[in-house]
């Protein structure tokens, strides 16, 4: 069985200094702030004491890859740093991992983003956005691809809010759309998934760890 498995870790960057509030996005630039740079040591520091932490996922253990995969946006890269550093880890980027595009990067957010006709006029696609089927084809492009060379391994994932959550709704099987005010992915909290490339499922459920 292990033969076709990999654990992948997903934890999303740490906090961003933004104080003009913007979608940020694909915008460059925008750096971890000094609260996101205690973050991200602490989120090494969790997996650097804890490597067993990667200890079992029901009857599965899997050793570390040797490979940190990360978003090519700069608050993922800073994220990554510490962890690299911490583990001893090699650094592969990868932009199927990337946050989900928007039609107003740069701009305000909206205190209320359905309440501005123009972008809620499809909340299910969503239409100020990525479609989340587009976002949900490349995350799993990825899992598929990285899985099969990393077969058996434990896979650090620097990745954003957006793409988690949709991968998390999916493996749960929930409906992709949901109100972008509840996602449940804080800064450096950690989604976990024992994936199967043959099956294209889990072989056991999701986890959730908040180190920070």
């Amino acid at each position: 069985m292990k033969n076709n498995l990999a654990t992948f870790h997903f934890v999303r960057h740490a906090n961003v200094y933004n104080p003009n509030n913007v979608i940020y996005e694909h915008v460059p630039g925008f750096h971890l702030s000094e609260k996101g740079y205690r973050q991200a040591e602490k989120v090494a520091e969790f997996l650097g004491n804890r490597k067993n932490w990667f200890e079992k996922f029901n009857s599965f253990t899997f050793d570390l890859s040797k490979n940190l995969y990360s978003s090519p946006l700069l608050r993922a890269q800073e994220t990554s740093a510490p962890i690299l550093a911490k583990l001893n880890l090699d650094m592969v980027q990868d932009a199927r991992i990337v946050e989900a595009r928007s039609v107003i990067p740069g701009k305000p957010i909206p205190k209320n983003i359905f309440k501005k006709i123009h972008f809620a006029r499809n909340p299910f696609r969503p239409s100020w956005g990525e479609k989340y089927t587009d976002i949900l084809d490349r995350m799993l492009s990825f899992m598929d691809e990285t899985s099969q060379k990393e077969t058996g391994k434990q896979i650090v994932c620097i990745s954003h809010q957006t793409p988690i959550w949709v991968l998390h709704r999916y493996f749960r099987g929930k409906p992709l759309w949901h109100n972008p005010g509840k996602r449940f992915t804080p800064n450096c909290s950690i989604t976990s998934f024992v994936y199967n490339f043959e099956t294209k499922k889990l072989e056991a459920p999701v986890r959730y760890f908040e180190p920070v």
